[in-house]
């Protein structure tokens, strides 16, 4: 008869895999401060490509959409494809202060009337939850203060609550730009955008933000877009303003966008998408 192999002790064998997970925390620990160490020097580097008068642009979120794409295009595995983004964007916001430690302290500017939760929430996505915030007075004073930056590690928290006129403002000024956010969040009214001096750039999987005086029916606005040549929705309005968001990275003076009803009309800004938000 054959020998019947014994169960493992299950003591025994959960000793075994807590020590396994032992020595890949290390092992992760390891890479990590690798990585890390990696950011310093990116941040030499730049600093050495950069003129003398001007600093390296710091924040990034096309390149982090990306790569982020990449990294869950590696795997089937569904667990693993929800803790990607999240664990990644821990570590590039690390990454990015270290890198704009570098230069300058980064910085964020907020207006006092935005919560504190929807602060904390994104320092912990984006960024870390030990840089530096400047508070002015309300978004309006946000906007206006951000026109006043040189510095390209200095950005702004605006709540998508905010008060539409704010983002029309964005039309009177194209010093100020619309680069990240929480795409998700953005169709609900809830979340957040982060403004830049830059503009944003292609990541290849793109939320153009369109602010138009028109007011259509929400409903109608998928039909009036389609006219036009664009793929797009509503997605909220008030004080006399629409806020669109049109599908994939339209340029400012793209011809189409003239076929879009309204008189004071225009791109603000951009958003790089990733899957699982």
């Amino acid at each position: 008869m054959p020998t019947k192999t014994p169960n493992p002790d299950p003591e025994l064998a959960l000793q075994a895999h807590r020590r396994r997970l032992d020595e890949i925390d290390q092992s992760l620990l390891g890479l990590i401060t690798e990585r890390l160490a990696l950011a310093h020097q990116i941040a030499i580097a730049k600093s050495c490509l950069s003129p003398s008068d001007q600093l390296p642009r710091l924040f990034s979120p096309e390149r982090e959409a990306q790569l982020i794409t990449a990294l869950r295009a590696k795997t089937q595995e569904p667990d693993l494809k929800a803790i990607i983004p999240k664990l990644w964007q821990v570590l590039m916001a690390s990454s990015l202060r270290l890198q704009a430690s570098h230069f300058s302290d980064l910085k964020i500017m907020a207006a006092k009337s935005t919560p504190n939760s929807l602060i904390e929430q994104v320092l912990w996505q984006r960024f870390d939850p030990l840089t530096q915030i400047e508070w002015v007075m309300d978004d309006k004073s946000l906007i206006k203060a951000m026109e006043m930056q040189t510095k390209s590690s200095v950005l702004g928290i605006l709540p998508i609550q905010a008060s539409l006129a704010n983002y029309a403002y964005l039309l009177a000024t194209d010093k100020v730009h619309i680069v990240a956010g929480d795409a998700k969040a953005i169709g609900s009214g809830s979340g957040f955008v982060i403004l830049a001096k830059h503009p944003p750039e292609i990541s290849g999987d793109d939320l153009t933000l369109f602010v138009t005086d028109a007011q259509l029916k929400p409903q109608m606005w998928d039909e009036a877009l389609s006219r036009a040549g664009l793929a797009g929705s509503f997605l909220m309005g008030a004080q006399g303003f629409s806020l669109l968001g049109l599908c994939g990275y339209v340029q400012k003076d793209d011809p189409r966008l003239e076929a879009i009803a309204g008189k004071l009309k225009g791109c603000i800004g951009a958003l790089a998408l990733i899957e699982s938000q």
